[in-house]
């Protein structure tokens, strides 16, 4: 997303920081999270020497990482996952899940890779936020990518024959 002017800038900034924006996203997980639906609460610190992001016990040193998910579609060994985000913390969705051993698909930092997929299973969906200029909600939405639309046609084609 881009401002045009500083003004602009400043209140976009300004909204993710006070958590105004609505960020949602489609993932692609390893097996069915139970429950089906759910809210995921941590805290996420970052390793200084290889800036890896992990839980951590220790909420001193950590940020707290909170998210909601759903199960859209259980699929085979895998299951389709829409999150909303209620912090915004550097690869949160995927370590939470990786952390309820969910790990996304194609996730090789936080999981394994995949032969499915040459990336992680994880797209932007939807934000939603209140215009800078004229104050009114604007909610912009992206199409699942062709890639990830690949991977649901074998895992729901593998859940037909299995």
């Amino acid at each position: 997303m881009f401002a045009r002017t500083q003004e602009a800038a400043a209140s976009l900034i300004d909204q993710f920081e006070k958590r105004r924006a609505h960020r949602e996203y489609l993932a692609i997980c390893e097996g069915v999270p139970m429950p089906r639906e759910g809210r995921l609460q941590s805290w996420l610190a970052e390793n200084p020497r290889s800036l890896k992001v992990a839980e951590t016990r220790d909420r001193a040193r950590g940020l707290k990482a909170i998210c909601t998910y759903r199960v859209e579609e259980e699929l085979a060994g895998a299951a389709l996952v829409r999150v909303t985000l209620e912090t915004g913390r550097r690869n949160q969705i995927r370590v939470q899940f990786a952390g309820i051993r969910h790990a996304l698909v194609g996730d090789h930092t936080y999981g394994t890779a995949s032969p499915l997929i040459p990336r992680v299973a994880l797209h932007a969906a939807r934000l939603g936020f209140t215009h800078p200029g004229t104050s009114k909600p604007v909610r912009v939405e992206s199409p699942l990518p062709a890639d990830m639309r690949r991977l649901l046609r074998r895992l729901r084609g593998a859940a037909r024959k299995g």
